[in-house]
């Protein structure tokens, strides 16, 4: 990986628009999502602590698979389809495999980005509205784990916890935006490659949702090695198909 090529990359196809609408749709959802468990909170007689909220903001499958996945492919989708597609980029790396390389990594990078984003305005949210708090409270505890929540959970620091489960669906979005991107080389359409993976990933979501209830969030994290593998199978397949792909041809007609 050249680093020249990967700063021309970022440089080329940074999709400044598109991070700053996911970026307020992200708050948006924090915020409403917040909002919400005040008043869960105030049911429930207890305090949540900015980390136990973060944690309810972060796990709802709801936010997850409908609001921070679309968000997602929306924002990595139209990677392979900015100015640094044609030929003239396959030159400057070398060869086609280098281009689609560069491609990945820059990808990869957005997704990194991505997720530090949906966290940190996440926590930041929560702390501008509860206390904080640096484990589990017991009343916390025993409201979750009476909801169906796994007490394996609560071994865990919140941070912790945060971490393990952000590292699931981190490889989990990884795969979908693999997906987009094995479609987008191959069919040229940018709305098709975003249907697509939208359609798996949300389908996808809703079954691992499913499987995983009453699991920990350690589960969530080993179980995304079956995501991992599967993510590097597809990145094998969009190789092979940059390398025989006649990108100038069909970017031309």
């Amino acid at each position: 990986m050249n680093l020249r090529n990967f700063r021309y990359h970022i440089s080329e196809s940074f999709p400044a628009a598109r991070l700053c609408l996911c970026i307020a749709v992200i708050a948006f959802a924090a915020v409403v999502s917040t909002y919400r468990y005040i008043d869960l909170a105030g049911l429930a007689a207890i305090a949540f602590s900015c980390y136990e909220a973060a944690w309810l903001v972060i796990s709802d499958s709801v936010n997850l698979v409908y609001i921070f996945l679309p968000l997602y492919v929306f924002l990595v989708c139209g990677i392979m389809f900015d100015n640094n597609f044609g030929a003239a980029e396959i030159l400057k790396c070398g060869s086609r495999g280098r281009w689609f390389l560069n491609k990945y990594v820059t990808f990869l990078f957005y997704t990194v980005l991505y997720f530090l984003a949906l966290a940190g305005i996440i926590l930041a949210v929560c702390s501008n509205v509860f206390p904080g708090g640096a484990a589990w409270s017991r009343d916390f505890v025993n409201l979750r784990v009476m909801l169906g929540q796994s007490a394996l959970d609560f071994a865990y620091s919140p941070l912790q916890t945060i971490g393990l489960f952000l590292a699931g669906y981190f490889l989990y979005y990884l795969m979908v935006g693999s997906i987009s991107m094995l479609v987008s080389l191959l069919k040229d359409k940018e709305p098709l490659s975003l249907a697509v993976s939208l359609a798996v990933g949300i389908a996808g979501g809703l079954l691992w949702d499913e499987l995983m209830e009453g699991r920990s969030a350690a589960d969530y994290a080993r179980s995304a090695i079956v995501f991992l593998a599967v993510t590097a199978a597809l990145v094998l397949v969009c190789l092979r198909i940059a390398k025989t792909k006649d990108i100038q041809t069909e970017r031309a007609g």
